[in-house]
């Protein structure tokens, strides 16, 4: 729009009726909102490559939905920063920061649905695509004391319109483990057994860690093969208050599960783990920059940012 189309919509407001200007105010807002998830999302030139060929050897290409498109010149492809990614082709961006609000308080599909002005159906995908990535973004090492637990939860088809009859429902192990600076790995879907827990928490436990395992249990079995140190001191209170804090751990999720969200599917059961790790991982919860800048790539937070504070 060049200067004087402007000026003639800015000397035409004044003669606007009520809803005639609440219209438009409402359509600006949501302009801006739309742009600044556009600029947040926006990856900085100097970090730009392909996601098909992974080549930097690319050229700007216009604009689309307000982000800058490029065309790389080793496979002739165009792409902007969301393409590849959870969020690629998802409409109507100037919703996505409430919308990550909503997953930061644990909304139910309706209420984010109603928050959102979105249909139902909309927000089910929003859901999945905004945890895509927070599977992958989990502790790396956990040390000091530690705590490992486990979930047992029957397989669940819930929302599948085609399940099969006389069909034995198996169990779903979650594994986890808390050390005391709250840093937190977990694994769903495998089999609470020695093998199972050596095939997922081999390589996580630093030097010198201390592991809370009763004698004659999985957890015992697997700390003295990788000659970890074990304690199962109930009596002290500084491992006390260790076990509260996995037990809370525990009982929140379990909550999470079967109150909140009257159950969940096994299929989408990572991302509901995943959810509660992040909710997890902060003391006042994740922003909702947080959760749109991890819903987008996992560059940047490719495991949980360490925790290295001293417990006491």
């Amino acid at each position: 729009m060049n200067n004087t189309d402007f000026k003639a919509v800015l000397s035409a407001i004044p003669g606007f009726s009520s809803l005639q200007f609440r219209l438009l105010k409402e359509n600006v807002q949501a302009r801006i909102k739309k742009k600044r998830v556009s600029h947040i999302l926006e990856t900085e030139s100097y970090n730009v490559k392909c996601p098909f060929c992974s080549s930097k050897n690319f050229i700007k290409w216009g604009r689309r939905t307000d982000m800058q498109r490029y065309r790389c010149k080793s496979c002739k492809r165009t792409f902007n920063s969301l393409t590849k990614t959870p969020l690629a082709r998802l409409q109507r961006k100037g919703h996505w920061l409430k919308y990550a609000h909503c997953l930061k308080y644990g909304f139910t599909l309706t209420k984010s649905a109603e928050i959102c002005g979105i249909h139902i159906s909309t927000a089910f995908r929003w859901r999945h695509r905004f945890l895509t990535n927070m599977k992958q973004i989990k502790a790396k090492k956990v040390g000091g004391v530690v705590e490992n637990g486990h979930l047992k939860l029957k397989e669940s088809f819930k929302g599948n319109r085609r399940i099969e009859c006389n069909r034995e429902y198996r169990d779903v192990f979650v594994l986890y483990g808390i050390d005391a600076n709250n840093n937190i790995f977990d694994a769903t879907d495998k089999s609470c057994s020695l093998d199972g827990l050596k095939e997922e928490f081999k390589s996580l436990f630093k030097l010198n860690s201390l592991m809370i395992a009763r004698k004659g249990s999985v957890y015992y079995e697997f700390a003295k093969s990788l000659k970890i140190q074990t304690l199962d001191d109930t009596s002290n209170t500084m491992f006390k208050s260790l076990s509260g804090r996995l037990e809370s751990y525990k009982s929140e999720f379990t909550s999470w599960i079967y109150d909140h969200f009257k159950g969940v599917a096994t299929k989408y059961l990572e991302n509901y783990v995943s959810w509660v790790r992040l909710l997890n991982e902060f003391k006042a919860g994740p922003s909702a920059l947080t959760i749109l800048y991890r819903a987008k790539s996992v560059e940047k937070y490719r495991h949980q940012p360490e925790k290295v504070k001293r417990f006491l």
